[in-house]
């Protein structure tokens, strides 16, 4: 188990597993709508986030990164400030997206409240979190996802054991329906990638090749063993379920209320470690005026929160996971280059 950081396989999937992700919302827009097809969309896109992390994780050998506009400044030339712009409103669309999943928890929660405490909450912590550091945050997703990940399964499992395995989700199977969600599949994982990109070059630099290929075969199997669940769950669920906020809350509160209320609370947890990971990502990206520029991200973040959750997740994710994979394409393009370099350096 040498080769088995711990503390870095928490990070990355506290980086991905946010209110989109527990709340089974993203993995219904981008997977479970095609139907039975989309157990092979997650089988295939799986083994390719497993050769993308790797390839990442090389990249951090050559590109020993500070922040995130290193990265891009090195992969994307005299363009990268063009790109710069494009990472800085994705990661800045994921804060306002985790505020806004905790606008729709509170009002589950505080219902006879029409005030968002939660949100109020959310925000004043991650920013009390922000300015401890990367090791406070590390902490906090060694406590946090964990518990966060057996809530996911506990329900799930529970819901596959009492489902009605007759309840099957109707779509229309055609080849552009089958293309189309095969894109949102890649969609799905450029956008979880690149905007953990950070943490996943920054935490890998000084991995072995054994380390970088067995943290991240570890990640994939988690994440992807856990979504093929989810999509099971989501398939043989009510349309009520399904097309709702918060599939696997509700899944929740079908079981029981007390449940319900249980996985509200750790669906916040979920959601603390997405926004607090993604904010550090992007105050990091600025090396003056971090205090000014996590209180104006935060501030407007906020406010643009009330737009609401799902249109939040079904209009700029996809917009998003576009983005994401000129990002890797391009940082392909740069691997594959500096390889050949090195080769020829060598010989």
């Amino acid at each position: 188990m040498k080769n088995f950081n711990f503390t870095y396989l928490l990070v990355v999937l506290g980086s991905i597993i946010g209110a989109g992700f527990a709340s089974g919302k993203e993995i219904s827009v981008f997977f479970s709508e095609i139907g039975q097809i989309s157990y092979v969309n997650i089988i295939l896109i799986f083994v390719v986030f497993y050769i993308i992390l790797k390839i990442f994780m090389d990249i951090s050998k050559l590109v020993k990164p500070n922040n995130l506009f290193e990265i891009n400044r090195q992969i994307f030339g005299k363009f990268h400030k063009i790109f710069n712009f494009f990472i800085l409103f994705g990661l800045y669309i994921i804060v306002v997206s985790m505020i806004s999943g905790t606008n729709s928890i509170g009002t589950l929660i505080f219902k006879n409240i029409n005030f968002p405490v939660l949100s109020i909450f959310s925000v004043l912590f991650s920013f009390f979190m922000l300015n401890l550091g990367y090791e406070a945050i590390s902490k906090l997703n060694k406590i946090l996802v964990p518990i966060i990940l057996i809530f996911i399964v506990f329900i799930t499992t529970f819901f596959v054991f009492n489902t009605n395995f007759a309840v099957q989700l109707n779509t229309k199977i055609n080849f552009l329906n089958i293309f189309k969600y095969l894109i949102f599949a890649l969609f799905y994982i450029s956008f979880n990638f690149v905007y953990s990109s950070g943490i996943v070059i920054g935490g890998a630099v000084n991995f072995s090749k054994k380390q970088a290929k067995f943290n991240s075969l570890l990640i994939c199997l988690v994440l992807g063993l856990i979504v093929l669940l989810i999509n099971f769950c989501l398939l043989h669920s009510s349309t009520e379920i399904f097309y709702s906020d918060m599939p696997i809350l509700n899944m929740a509160y079908s079981i029981s209320k007390v449940l319900g209320y249980a996985f509200s609370f750790v669906l916040w947890l979920s959601i603390l470690t997405t926004l607090i990971s993604t904010l550090y990502i992007f105050v990091n990206c600025f090396s003056k005026n971090k205090f000014l520029i996590t209180t104006m991200v935060l501030t407007s973040a906020f406010l643009f929160s009330f737009f609401g959750f799902s249109k939040i997740v079904n209009f700029f994710y996809p917009i998003q996971g576009a983005v994401g994979l000129v990002f890797i394409a391009f940082s392909i393009r740069f691997y594959i280059k500096q390889k050949k370099i090195h080769a020829l350096n060598s010989k």
